[in-house]
């Protein structure tokens, strides 16, 4: 009877997998398909595959756009490390805010973004950072703070102060023991953290739109290029989605298990 229930979990758990990756298998499949049959009334996937709108997408000034959506993203995380990690510390070990302040930045996390865009957008325009990559990594950072507060203080909480204690004794001083003793520790929280603020930053969208016009789009707001007036490009549309997707994926299976153990850890000590 086991083997028989754990059939049909593996056919459900398949069933529910191929309903989430079809429409990225379908997007990929018109990205190689010829302009002519993409219009064709008749659905066929018998076809010689072209790698025409791939070129014509790395050609275009898409480039330009996936370079700016890398950069937000990697200072992204460079920002929410640098304001969460201490905060973390002080949060765990200094008392401060206490409860209430841990429940603020869950609020402030889980309160839809788009409660904020007309403030933020007047903000921006006042201090004239619009269409500038910078106010995109600040508003991201806005976001992704709290969570990685919540998240790193979980871990220092689970750190004994005897370890801080006997790191004195011997003489250690304040930047030796974060650089030599808690980052070590707290590495599996530190990659969990970038990568999830990677992605949150490199499939943002409403932010993009609002506080980008031309120089400073990124990708997701950039592959509109490919939508015309009178006339969608198709494949090349398709192509954009496709290559704009690869970043994160390749990360996560590179550094999965890191991920895992963060997030595993983060669940069992919380």
């Amino acid at each position: 009877m086991a083997d028989h229930m754990k059939i049909i979990y593996t056919i459900i758990a398949l069933l529910i997998s191929f309903l989430f990756i079809s429409p990225i298998l379908w997007i990929g499949v018109i990205s190689v398909k010829p302009t002519d049959l993409i219009f064709s009334e008749v659905i066929s996937l018998t076809f010689f595959p072209t790698i025409e709108h791939y070129s014509n997408v790395l050609s275009s000034q898409f480039v330009t756009y996936l370079l700016n959506s890398l950069l937000v993203a990697l200072f992204n995380i460079a920002l929410v490390l640098l304001i969460s990690i201490p905060a973390a510390y002080a949060v765990s070990r200094l008392r401060v805010g206490r409860k209430n302040f841990m429940f603020w930045l869950l609020t402030l996390r889980m309160t839809p973004p788009i409660v904020f865009s007309i403030p933020i957008f007047v903000i921006f325009q006042l201090i004239g950072l619009l269409d500038n990559l910078l106010s995109l990594v600040l508003v991201y950072s806005i976001f992704n703070v709290p969570l990685a507060v919540w998240f790193f203080t979980t871990f220092i909480n689970a750190i004994p102060h005897e370890v801080e204690e006997a790191a004195f004794i011997d003489g250690c001083d304040i930047y030796n023991l974060w650089l030599r003793i808690l980052i070590p520790i707290i590495m599996p929280a530190i990659v969990s953290i970038s990568i999830l603020s990677f992605i949150a930053a490199w499939n943002e969208y409403l932010f993009a739109l609002i506080l980008t016009i031309t120089k400073s789009r990124t990708w997701t707001i950039g592959s509109q290029i490919f939508v015309g007036t009178y006339r969608v490009q198709w494949g090349e549309l398709a192509a954009a989605g496709i290559i704009g997707v690869i970043p994160p994926i390749l990360l996560l299976f590179i550094i999965k298990e890191r991920l895992i153990q963060g997030l595993t850890l983060g669940r069992l000590r919380g």
